[in-house]
């Protein structure tokens, strides 16, 4: 793949990092908007909906963030340069993943609401918020290096 010179590593960590602060606030937005419609329109509570509702989102959340982080990877794969991922394979690996996490509370909200009580339906939404926010951007593949193995001391060698 021919090199990319079209971003800077720094402009690309500030896109990303902007998005990654955008998404973590949606996803705050999100769920008080969930709470503030059960409190305010007096959605009935349905147990077994709610129940049903985890499920469906807690699927949604091993699919997604399994597929979020494939997907990223994959997408570093197809940017690697040398040793490390171009500007524009990072920023679209970590925009893929960050969506994957929101698409993730979304539905965590649609099952919060159709159950009517935010537990246990919000828990899937709770965990993706949770890894977002672990995923912070710190733009180690566009610029660090791994250890060349081969200097490494081997005490096992004769």
């Amino acid at each position: 793949m021919k090199s990319d010179t079209a971003m800077s590593p720094a402009h690309a960590l500030l896109m990303v990092r902007l998005y990654w602060i955008f998404s973590a606030v949606l996803c705050f937005v999100l769920i008080g908007l969930g709470f503030a419609m059960i409190a305010l329109f007096e959605i009935p509570v349905r147990s077994r909906v709610g129940w049903i509702g985890a499920g469906v989102g807690l699927a949604t959340f091993v699919i997604l963030t399994l597929a979020g982080h494939v997907t990223r990877l994959q997408i570093y794969k197809r940017h690697w340069i040398g040793q490390h991922v171009s500007p524009t394979g990072y920023l679209v690996g970590n925009l893929m993943l960050y969506s994957f996490h929101k698409t993730t509370i979304a539905v965590a909200m649609i099952c919060m609401l159709l159950g009517g009580s935010w537990w246990p339906a919000l828990l899937p939404g709770l965990l993706a918020l949770i890894l977002l926010l672990a995923t912070y951007p710190h733009g180690g593949p566009m610029v660090d290096t791994p250890p060349n193995l081969g200097e490494i001391d081997n005490p096992f060698k004769a």
